[in-house]
């Protein structure tokens, strides 16, 4: 079987071009490219970093950092990141079940018969939901086009039921290496909602910092702000704080981009009226505070559903309780505020927001060549153990992220075929025996890590410990 799966390759390819920092969605941490060798900061290789340093380094990119921090933000507190949790764990669960049944096996057999048909269900409502997801490019001249519908596909009750999902379409010149094509179609769904929320906020505390009184805006037209560009479209004097508003609360909504682009038109249309802002925004406000309430229970069922999926899979159970910890908590603040994020930056006040929402773990990474103990992961806000198992989670991810839904037979085929690899995502932070007597394993296919130690002393790694989960044993 041969693989052609652009989805992999552009992850491959985002992993080695990634600049600044970036959010890992589904894995719950952040990295940041200091941009830095480790001699900058008068570190001999394999030396510690110290609280000091990291603080220098926290500093020097707070606001990337913040950035990302506000998608972690959006992923666990709103009801459209919640859906696409669930979504993505059905994936995952479903996969698990495809798993080579010998015990020394990393390998999975590629889904087949029904289960392949719900898991491409689950992607397509996860990419339907998402929208278009164009980056690394100019996106200019956006114009609203008509809303188009779609099958949006959901499990529930052991069937797979479907929905008519209304999706608003947008007209743009995009810029590609150089290459102009206009009138492109792109589809306004929750990536450039959670990307414009971030870009815009994250700008905001950069103006705030440096004392300014208007923002740097060093990502004009990319896919940073088409949010911006769809809201100027509607309102050409919509005020950033109005339109990030709406966009914080159509995340209340699993068709977010109809959402925000709908209550920014009825917006509007109260404030011609004569309606101050703040009234023409209670309508929105005042119904999402009423849905995330309907919803609390639901919301917490489900926290509740995942946890017990994991029921037998320690590392993964102690990582997902803390995350559906940390969930419930948010969505309760977002009950109360539901556009809390924005109002907390709006009023200068993010240290708050920090404290109330607490910031997930996160990596650092250096420059130097050899990048065995190179970086540092570290944690913020919960104890050892339950971070050590939430690096479990991270692994667990990647291994998904790179099968898909291919057999790991098939799926190396095509790596060694394109000459590209998949590292483990603690390549340059690991400093055990393993990753220096395997550095090719864990630079290209650390699955294969867990065979490793399974035939040997079974002392698993995260990665080791994640195939092992993922297959349903634990030591």
């Amino acid at each position: 079987m041969t693989i052609n799966d652009p989805l992999l390759e552009q992850w491959v390819e985002n992993w080695a071009n990634q600049k600044g920092a970036a959010y890992f969605p589904e894995k719950y941490y952040f990295s940041v490219r200091t941009g830095r060798a480790r001699a900058y900061f008068g570190l001999l290789p394999g030396q510690p970093i110290t609280a000091t340093i990291q603080q220098i380094i926290r500093q020097e990119n707070l606001v990337p950092l913040f950035h990302e921090y506000i998608h972690y933000v959006h992923e666990i507190s709103t009801l459209v990141g919640n859906f696409s949790t669930g979504l993505s764990l059905i994936k995952k669960t479903l996969f698990s079940q495809f798993m080579d049944p010998r015990p020394e096996s990393c390998e999975g057999t590629g889904i087949t018969g029904e289960g392949k048909e719900l898991y491409r269900a689950m992607t397509s409502s996860l990419t339907l939901i998402n929208g278009s997801t164009e980056r690394n490019c100019k996106i200019s001249n956006i114009r609203l086009a008509n809303s188009k519908y779609f099958p949006l596909w959901v499990y529930e009750n052991g069937s797979i039921i479907t929905d008519n999902f209304e999706i608003p379409l947008l007209y743009a010149e995009i810029t590609r290496a150089g290459k102009k094509v206009t009138d492109e179609e792109l589809s306004f769904g929750k990536f450039y909602i959670y990307e414009g929320l971030a870009y815009e906020l994250d700008r905001e505390l950069n103006r705030q910092l440096k004392n300014r009184l208007s923002i740097d805006d060093e990502a004009r037209d990319t896919e940073y702000t088409v949010l911006r560009s769809v809201a100027k479209n509607i309102w050409p004097d919509v005020t950033r704080k109005t339109f990030l508003t709406i966009a914080s609360l159509s995340l209340t909504y699993v068709d977010s981009g109809r959402m925000f682009i709908q209550e920014l038109q009825n917006c509007k249309a109260r404030f011609e009226s004569g309606e101050s802002i703040y009234k023409a925004l209670e309508p929105l406000r005042k119904q999402t505070k009423e849905l995330l309430g309907i919803n609390k229970s639901a919301f917490r069922d489900q926290m509740a559903e995942i946890i017990k999926v994991f029921e037998g899979r320690p590392r993964l159970l102690k990582a997902f309780s803390y995350i559906c910890d940390q969930a419930n908590k948010a969505y309760e603040i977002r009950t109360k505020k539901p556009s809390f994020e924005v109002d907390l930056i709006f009023a200068v006040k993010y240290n708050k927001l920090l404290d109330m929402v607490p910031v997930c773990d996160y990596m650092y990474e250096f420059t130097d060549k050899d990048a065995f103990n190179r970086d540092m992961i570290g944690t913020a806000s919960m104890d050892d153990d339950t971070s050590q198992a939430c690096k479990v989670l991270i692994a667990y991810s990647h291994y998904h992220e790179c099968h898909k839904e291919y057999s790991t037979t098939a799926l190396e085929a095509m790596m060694v075929k394109k000459g590209i690899g998949a590292p483990c995502p603690f390549y340059s932070v690991c400093n055990l025996n393993l990753r220096a007597d395997h550095t090719e394993i864990c630079g290209a296919t650390p699955w294969r890590i867990y065979e490793i130690s399974a035939k040997t002393d079974k002392r698993y790694c995260w990665y080791g410990n994640a195939v092992m989960e993922y297959k349903g044993h634990t030591t």
